[in-house]
């Protein structure tokens, strides 16, 4: 079975992701924007990995208008949140309101980089966080989440897609 990995990364979280399923599932991986002018004929198994803004996965409505009938179809979508929050389910949920069933979808912890945001995604995040601190204060685990750059990503994070290809 031939997989392929486009990806869409911005602060490089899921461009690492992508990269490591490669390493280990032997997928070929390359960005979004080239993959979108291959020839996908050749791949059984067609891998979307992308990252949450404002809880919209980025480019998926491109991915999803992509020819892909009769192949797999695999969102691997990274954010702030931690495996499992409700936040992250809902928001997986409204990116795949009447067409959940044509996508097998993971989500894995990334993580923030004030450092490689642009000054538009700075401001944005400023706000949110004043939003945040107002509605929950300091102590809040969103607010802790969002104030400061940090990495959460792990290999481990990958196994269960691992596993799911290898069931294919």
């Amino acid at each position: 079975m031939k997989t392929l990995v486009l990806y869409n990364s911005k602060t490089g979280f899921t461009k690492r992701y992508a990269e490591w399923l490669g390493d280990m599932a032997g997928c070929t991986v390359m960005p979004f924007d080239k993959g979108r002018t291959t020839d996908l004929a050749t791949y059984d198994t067609i891998i979307f990995a992308s990252w949450f803004h404002a809880g919209t996965i980025q480019k998926l409505n491109a991915f999803k208008k992509m020819k892909l009938d009769g192949r797999n179809r695999i969102v691997m979508v990274t954010g702030t949140a931690p495996p499992g929050a409700a936040e992250t389910d809902t928001a997986i949920q409204n990116n795949f309101k009447n067409d959940d069933e044509k996508y097998k979808v993971f989500y894995l912890p990334g993580g923030l980089s004030y450092e490689k945001m642009g000054i538009g995604d700075k401001i944005m995040m400023a706000a949110f966080r004043k939003i945040i601190k107002k509605a929950n204060g300091e102590d809040s685990e969103m607010y802790k989440r969002i104030s400061h750059s940090y990495d959460n990503t792990s290999k481990e994070y990958l196994q269960p897609l691992v596993n799911y290809l290898n069931s294919l």
